[in-house]
Parts: structure tokens; sequence; C-alpha cells
């Protein structure tokens, strides 16, 4: 297992995946060099490898214990807390999953139907409200169409 941090998240996709998910410091490596790779191959972009990396390491310490020898202590479950935490300021919809995905709904409110509407490259809808109005008829008036 190797681990190798240049300092300049710029050099490399592994440096911007651990930029992203602070594992920078080589005293205290998180993940390695392989692992880094697995997860950048798996997902669409970086911000997910990241995401997916550190629900991995959420998941490892939410089975270690909390340890304490006298007045020094180690509680695993608040950093499995804030690892889970990172991974979903990175990736809020947890899309970093195999085979997960997420469906987007576009034109759900009236500022984005407009937008839909007026964009001249938009497939036009097959129907819309409103269609089968007769100019004059009771929908101008308030009536039921």
């Amino acid at each position: 297992m190797s681990w190798n941090y240049s300092g300049n998240p710029q050099d490399s996709e592994r440096d911007e995946v651990r930029f992203l998910m602070g594992d920078t410091n080589e005293a205290d490596q998180l993940v390695s060099d392989q692992e880094v790779a697995y997860a950048i191959a798996k997902q669409s972009n970086l911000r997910l490898a990241a995401a997916i990396l550190l629900r991995h390491l959420s998941a490892v310490y939410s089975r270690m214990v909390t340890n304490r020898v006298g007045d020094i202590s180690s509680n695993c479950s608040d950093m499995a807390k804030q690892f889970k935490a990172k991974a979903d300021e990175l990736d809020p919809n947890n899309t970093a999953q195999s085979g997960v995905v997420v469906p987007v709904f576009g034109g759900v409110s009236i500022e984005d139907k407009q937008v839909i509407l007026d964009d001249e490259d938009t497939v036009p809808a097959s129907f819309y409200k409103g269609e089968g109005d007769i100019p004059g008829g009771p929908s101008e008036f308030g009536g039921d169409s």
C-alpha cells in the first residue's frame, strides 16, 4: 500500500481527491493510493470519488469503539460522524454509490417552466395546459375549459 501527496492538488486527480477529503498529512494517512485510484475509476467526478472514500472511512470508524486511557480518549463515533458529514457536504444527494441514479426534475417551479418554454432549443412538450383553449372562450373569462 502506498500513499503520496504532492501538496498541489492541480498536479493529479489523486492529489485533488486527497485535498477534498483532507487526507494531506503523511503522518496521518487515511486511504491508500490504490483506494483513491479505485474511487476515481468508479465515480463520474472527483468530488464523488472523495465522498465515497469518506463514506468508507465513516463505516470503518463506526465499527470501532471509543477508547479511554486516563484523561486521553478517542471517540471513534465522532470521527465516523465527521467523515459522513464531509461526504454529505461533497455529495449532498448521496449519488456516490455504485449503480445509484438520482433523477433530476426540471420545470418544477413556474420560473423553471417559463425558462423551458422560452428556450428555442428545448424539445416542445407534447401537450400543455391551455393548448385547447378557444380564443374568447370560457378559460379567458375565469371559467372551466
